[in-house]
């Protein structure tokens, strides 16, 4: 089994990934809603590229380094952004 059973965490434990998966955020129609995960995400690291997909209703978020984005994953769950709404990462 290369996976969690929770399916937590950054991904498979064979692939060396980078980035988050994140859904339920407010600020999804935000002209600042890069800025605002940017914000929000970058406190756990240093991060590469913010990517928001509102067609999809989620955003990529790749850190520059795998254990940022295992930090950033663990810190992020189910926190709120600046709209008060629940995420999923």
């Amino acid at each position: 089994q290369d996976h969690r059973d929770d399916m937590g965490g950054t991904g498979s434990f064979d692939k060396n990934t980078r980035t988050l998966y994140v859904t339920g955020m407010a600020v999804m129609q935000s002209p600042q809603g890069e800025e605002i995960l940017a914000r929000h995400f970058g406190q756990w690291g240093e991060i590469e590229e913010v990517s928001l997909k509102p067609k999809y209703g989620c955003a990529f978020i790749r850190y520059t380094h795998r254990f940022y984005a295992e930090f950033g994953k663990v810190a992020m769950a189910e926190q709120s952004l600046d709209h008060n709404e629940q995420i999923n990462v």
